[in-house]
Parts: structure tokens; C-alpha cells; sequence
């Protein structure tokens, strides 16, 4: 557990969400590195072209490091434990 989390836990199901404008601003940072990949690798060039196959193996993997450095920076700076949680009830 951090000393001044960015993320809490969610009180349904498996997860976390932002707790504070570092938080925020990290999920932002993380959607734009999505949307900049797809738009430089798979692209909207203007015309009828399909994207290569070496284009999409590179997205894809580079897709995988996002999702796991963010994964990995949420447990990290996350107050509380990363589980499954049903509420209040239990």
C-alpha cells in the first residue's frame, strides 16, 4: 500500500479507480497512448489501404506493454489489496 494512493479499490467486482487528479491524469495518459498507437500504427491514411500484418503484430504488442505497465502502476499505487470485493455485504 502506497502512502498517497492514486487509485481505490472498487466496492463491486475486480479492480480500482482513480482517487485523485494523479489518478486521473495517469488513466488519461493511458488512453492516449492508446488512441496515438492506433492512430500511427494501424492509421487512417486517407484511402482504401488496409494496414500490414507487421503493423498490427506491433500494435498488438505494444497494446500488451501498456496494458501491463498500467496494470502494474494501479496495484502499485493503489490503496488497499487487489482482490475481488462484493460490497458492503461482506
Amino acid at each position: 500500500m502506497t502512502s498517497d494512493p492514486w487509485f481505490a479499490p472498487k466496492a463491486y467486482g475486480y479492480g480500482a479507480s482513480p482517487a485523485n487528479w494523479k489518478g486521473w491524469l495517469a488513466t488519461a495518459g493511458f488512453c492516449t497512448a492508446h488512441a496515438v498507437a492506433a492512430f500511427v500504427l494501424i492509421g487512417w491514411s486517407g484511402d482504401d489501404r488496409q494496414p500490414e500484418t507487421w503493423q498490427w503484430v506491433l500494435f498488438l504488442g505494444l497494446e500488451a506493454l501498456l496494458i501491463s505497465g498500467f496494470v502494474w502502476l494501479v496495484r502499485a499505487k493503489m490503496a488497499g489489496e487487489w482482490r475481488w470485493r462484493w460490497g458492503n455485504a461482506r
